[in-house]
């Protein structure tokens, strides 16, 4: 049986959290046994969207619930290093920023036999390239879910390919299979000839004016 404590900023409504949730709950647990540590939540004014997920998937959860201040963080590194020797686990899987920094300030006081694992799902700022670059060394393997980010931490980060991971994300296809609303699209544009959705933030890594100037393009073709 292998243990491994996941470490995640959000069990928000994201991209990452999904993934996330989605690998923890999908574990074949007569082999693995997960265990979940959660950062923020309404104390942070974050949702916790999927905590029903894992709570009823039988996973243990720990949500610390804590602010952004400086003292949060500092209990959020005591937590760290409580709870994986409390738990032992063979494999601690750092997801999200804090995730990933909080571990890696908490490495070297963790039980020697535990594996940390780290992840970069997501565009990095200049900041988190310079953490990422200093505390690689720590780490047993950095999992990324895109070619794009093995070149960016190699590159801007320095660190070495052979401690990058590269798994790409992974989709329940049952989910898309069937459409749970069939006139779902009726209700929202019911004279439109085309319908086009964009499901992200719109915020610049999302780059969703690409999407605005893609449509411009088009239309100035007569497409």
């Amino acid at each position: 049986m292998i243990k491994i404590l996941y470490c995640t900023d959000y069990l928000s409504a994201g991209g990452v959290e999904s993934q996330t949730t989605a690998l923890v709950t999908g574990l074949d647990q007569s082999r693995f046994e997960p265990h979940v540590m959660c950062f923020y939540g309404e104390c942070a004014e974050r949702s916790l969207q999927f905590v029903p997920d894992i709570r009823a998937a039988g996973i243990p959860l720990n949500i610390l619930d804590l602010t952004f201040d400086r003292r949060s963080k500092v209990r959020g590194v005591t937590e760290i290093i409580r709870q994986t020797w409390r738990l032992r686990p063979q494999i601690f899987h750092a997801v999200n920023y804090h995730g990933n920094l909080l571990g890696s300030l908490a490495r070297p006081f963790l039980p020697p036999q535990t594996r940390f694992v780290g992840a970069s799902y997501t565009e990095t700022t200049p900041k988190q390239l310079l953490y990422q670059r200093l505390s690689w060394w720590l780490t047993a393997a950095i999992v990324v879910n895109s070619p794009h980010l093995v070149e960016q931490l190699h590159r801007d980060a320095r660190i070495p390919l052979r401690k990058i991971v590269h798994i790409p994300n992974g989709l329940y296809v049952e989910r898309f299979q069937n459409n749970p609303n069939p006139s779902f699209r009726e209700q929202i544009a019911p004279d439109a000839e085309v319908v086009l959705m964009m499901l992200t933030r719109i915020v610049p890594r999302k780059a969703s004016h690409l999407l605005a100037e893609a449509l411009g393009i088009l239309k100035s073709r007569q497409q």
